[in-house]
């Protein structure tokens, strides 16, 4: 059985008295102790403010750090708990989240985007054209040779992303491979 009432509650309870409706029946359907319905009633309810450790930053330095997110949207936590530090606020990566989750910044892994440019596009459509007539013989004298990334240490390049949550959108990208050609001898046609 809860021990309070939140402010609109206490005017719903003493209305409810007014109307003529008893302290019990009043406690039952709050869910509370008849003890606080007539704490209620009697305006001797006093609203304390929620205990707990007091917060390491102000209102001031919460926005300070949303704008320098802001400016960088692919900053980490860590790297903005040293930028905030240098700003005078000591919090660890963790705090730096949550002050980011509570102003409603999420976290996300940064969408893949194609790796395509103007310029990839046209050099790739000039290898097309220029080996379009070529036979199997020929394509069988070139060694193709998939890139993979291989980490034995480190991070695995994934990024993440501090952003407002927005209505969710659904993006189709086209999987694009990449490969490199190395000719045995250069059998170009000409």
């Amino acid at each position: 059985m809860r021990r309070s009432l939140q402010p609109t509650q206490v005017a719903q309870v003493v209305q409810l008295i007014q109307d003529g409706t008893s302290m019990r029946a009043v406690a039952r359907r709050f869910a509370v102790s008849v003890s606080v319905v007539s704490r209620a009633w009697s305006g001797s309810i006093v609203v304390k403010k929620a205990s707990g450790r007091p917060r390491k930053s102000s209102k001031h330095q919460d926005r300070l750090l949303k704008l320098i997110q802001r400016r960088d949207r692919g900053t980490t936590s860590t790297e903005l708990a040293q930028e905030w530090q240098q700003a005078g606020v000591s919090a660890s990566a963790r705090t730096v989240r949550r002050s980011l989750l509570e102003d409603g910044l999420v976290s996300r892994r940064a969408a893949k985007k194609p790796l395509l440019s103007r310029k990839n596009i046209r050099d790739r459509l000039i290898f097309c054209k220029r080996y379009r007539d070529w036979t199997a013989e020929d394509w069988g004298k070139v060694i193709f040779s998939d890139e993979s990334p291989f980490r034995l240490f480190g991070a695995s390049g994934k990024k993440l992303l501090y952003r407002l949550p927005v209505i969710t959108m659904t993006l189709i990208v086209s999987k694009v491979s990449f490969f490199k050609v190395f000719f045995l001898d250069d059998p170009s046609p000409n």
